[in-house]
């Protein structure tokens, strides 16, 4: 356990179990003493993330995910969430490595700038493809140009005849 916490006696349920809802929250006036709040977008989205999956209020920069009782299955639920709101590959291992809201918050702003840069180059790519693209549409308008050059020097007959081969050939049924 992250915190203990004394108590005269246990909320017990009508069943005689323990209530787990009715225990009181750990004290975090320690932590308070040193709460840092969030100062950056991703700092504040991470400490929004915490506090949905561990119902933690006051969540600050330098806190741990584990220590505000986080543990494997939460670290899970909140790398789903993390992925979700930053559009990243967020490796699980990286909630144990990076385990408080600004280290967390500095991994996440690389693997976003890591994105961000893959898609500039990759943007860079589709508009060399574009490019490579029109060549060859222009090359394709070219041969045709050159095509109906020389359907100038034929006759009636002969350009039908060039026609009729070249639609059957690109699949178009002749109904004659």
């Amino acid at each position: 356990p992250s915190h203990f916490v004394e108590m005269e006696t246990l909320p017990l349920t009508s069943n005689g179990k323990i209530d787990r809802k009715a225990l009181p929250r750990p004290d975090r006036k320690e932590s308070e003493e040193c709460y840092v709040a969030p100062r950056t977008e991703t700092e504040e989205i991470i400490v929004s993330i915490w506090h949905h999956v561990l119902g933690m209020e006051h969540i600050g920069v330098h806190d741990s995910f584990f220590e505000l009782g986080g543990h494997s299955l939460l670290a899970t639920q909140a790398a789903s969430n993390l992925k979700a709101a930053f559009g990243i590959e967020l490796p699980l291992r990286d909630l144990f490595t990076y385990t408080t809201v600004q280290e967390l918050a500095e991994r996440i702003d690389q693997l976003c700038a890591s994105r961000d840069e893959k898609a500039q180059d990759d943007s860079r790519e589709c508009v060399s493809l574009q490019d490579y693209i029109q060549q060859e549409e222009m090359s394709h308008d070219q041969e045709l140009l050159e095509l109906l050059m020389q359907l100038e020097e034929l006759s009636d007959e002969e350009k039908q005849s060039v026609f009729k081969n070249r639609l059957a050939g690109e699949g178009v049924k002749n109904e004659k």
